[in-house]
């Protein structure tokens, strides 16, 4: 199972558009997958090495 830190409010309709059951999306994680980004300032952010 994929882990995906969702950084703001992502709507229900956009986290529909992922594959169901492949993926476990979260506001709290140390070594995510993929990050997905509606709107935020990521210049200052560290990206984990996983992503």
């Amino acid at each position: 199972m994929y882990k995906i830190l969702t950084l703001n409010a992502v709507s229900e309709e956009g986290l529909e558009r992922l594959p169901g059951g492949q993926y476990e999306d979260t506001a709290d994680c140390r070594d995510p997958d993929a990050i997905l980004v509606r709107s935020c300032d990521m210049h200052d952010m560290l990206i984990p090495e996983s992503v």
